[in-house]
């Protein structure tokens, strides 16, 4: 685990990191962890650790568009942790709660008025960390 005074890269969301390898969300050639924005972890996370600017508005009112999430590819995703996903089948990746009951999984979007209030996990889609932290940038 790192410490908080690492600061973590924010990147974006067609680029997604793991702990094994990279996820190619789409081109990732534009991505240099050297030359991103870095923001410091307040808790303690590893050292894949990222940051992601919440685009729209399907985890309002919890998280609002513009909002920052430290997301750990490290940390353990369970029920009603939030995460940040690979749908392998639109190749994009989504924020979202995750919802297990039973067998089944599922990502949950926190606005009760998004169209499409579950999303079912079966095998088409790759967790790509769980958030850690969110905050707001000023």
């Amino acid at each position: 685990m790192a410490y908080p005074e690492q600061q973590q890269p924010t990147i974006y969301w067609r680029t997604t990191i793991s702990s094994k390898q990279l996820i190619y969300i789409s081109d990732i050639s534009d991505f240099s962890s050297v030359d991103a924005e870095r923001f410091l972890c307040p808790v303690n996370c590893s050292e894949q650790s990222f940051v992601l600017r919440v685009q729209g508005v399907s985890m309002e009112p919890k998280f609002n568009d513009g909002d920052l999430i430290f997301v750990d590819p490290e940390a353990e995703c369970i029920h009603g942790s939030y995460v940040v996903a690979r749908l392998d089948d639109d190749n994009q990746a989504t924020f979202k709660q995750l919802i297990i009951e039973g067998n089944q999984k599922f990502l949950k979007a926190a606005n009760p008025n998004w169209p499409e209030q579950l999303i079912p996990i079966n095998g088409n889609c790759t967790l790509v960390g769980k958030v850690i932290f969110t905050g707001k940038s000023l």
